[in-house]
């Protein structure tokens, strides 16, 4: 009997030590987590303050940009220079950056704008010296680059987030209605910097991720409701968007307001014409202001899109034009 008894004590004796070890356990981890997070945030004031530290001026940019002219070394058996670049004073942490940048000035040019005269070297390498992948470098950089990276996290985690949370049930797969003309706007107030620390239009024309975030979220809503009176929303604000007049009257003053941005019709205008069977369905003569109104607007732009370059994703191709022509 006394032998049962302590076999049924040790038992409860494991057990206790068990259920001690899970509560450690688990309070190790939350504090972790604590920790962990009180640090993500503390690093994230800190880039907030960082970007109201450094303004470098386009004086002080163009001679940092006009600086030591360098060799391009030829790697055959007897090296010699083969073609003379610009120097740039400021280089990033590793030595193979000058490459990176040729390679990543190349990519623009080819996949964004090839006309100098819309957006020249400096602007291209302001925006990679600045903006283009900021977290990932090391050493010295002007502010509003900290700035721009830093209103991204916030159209992304705190406005486009919650807004498609709280307007679109995953289960039933139904969008509750919203202010479409609010999104746009609230994105491009975002996107200006601040009046000491204003960010270049220029760097909107090279990364558009903030029209992204605007035109996935209005496109889905969009797509679902299938009316006349929100796609043709939808599109006055991909307009308005396009020519510079993302504003409301008595707003916020701000010359940026006024800067046109670009659109992939690409992309645009495919979903566009997507919506025609559902706005024949409708029968409230969204098909006519298709046909009408939409098809003259894009075919519009196609002679202005040219000019960015042969390659340019936003030179509106062959196909669309055609899909375009044929609406009827």
């Amino acid at each position: 009997m006394s032998g049962i008894l302590l076999i049924l004590l040790l038992i409860g004796f494991f057990i206790w030590r068990k259920s001690e070890n899970s509560k450690s356990s688990s309070r190790s981890i939350s504090i972790e987590k604590e920790n962990l997070d009180d640090w993500y945030q503390d690093k994230r004031k800190e880039d907030i303050q960082f970007s109201n530290t450094i303004f470098i001026d386009e004086e002080k940019l163009k001679k940092e940009f006009e600086g030591r002219s360098r060799k391009k070394i030829n790697n055959k058996s007897s090296p010699k220079p083969i073609e003379t670049f610009r120097g740039y004073d400021f280089q990033m942490s590793d030595d193979n950056s000058w490459d990176t940048y040729e390679g990543r000035l190349s990519e623009l040019k080819s996949k964004i704008c090839s006309n100098d005269e819309i957006i020249s070297e400096f602007q291209m390498w302001d925006y990679h010296r600045n903006y283009y992948e900021v977290n990932l470098i090391d050493g010295l950089l002007d502010s509003r680059g900290q700035m721009w990276d830093e209103s991204l996290k916030r159209m992304r985690d705190l406005f486009f987030k919650p807004w498609k949370e709280n307007n679109y049930n995953k289960t039933t797969k139904t969008w509750k209605d919203f202010d479409i003309d609010r999104i746009y706007f609230q994105t491009r107030s975002l996107m200006l910097g601040k009046p000491e620390f204003p960010i270049p239009n220029y760097i909107h024309l090279l990364d558009d991720r903030p029209f992204t975030y605007c035109w996935r979220l209005t496109r889905d809503y969009m797509k679902w409701k299938g009316t006349k009176r929100v796609t043709k929303k939808v599109f006055e604000n991909v307009v308005k968007w396009e020519k510079g007049e993302i504003f409301k009257e008595g707003e916020r003053e701000h010359e940026g307001l006024y800067e046109p941005l670009w659109i992939n019709w690409n992309d645009v205008g495919k979903v566009f014409l997507q919506m025609k069977t559902k706005l024949k369905k409708e029968d409230k003569g969204g098909l006519e202001w298709l046909t009408s109104d939409v098809k003259e607007y894009v075919l519009g732009k196609v002679s202005f899109y040219e000019e960015l370059g042969e390659e340019s994703n936003y030179r509106i191709k062959e196909d669309l034009i055609s899909k375009i022509e044929k609406l009827k």
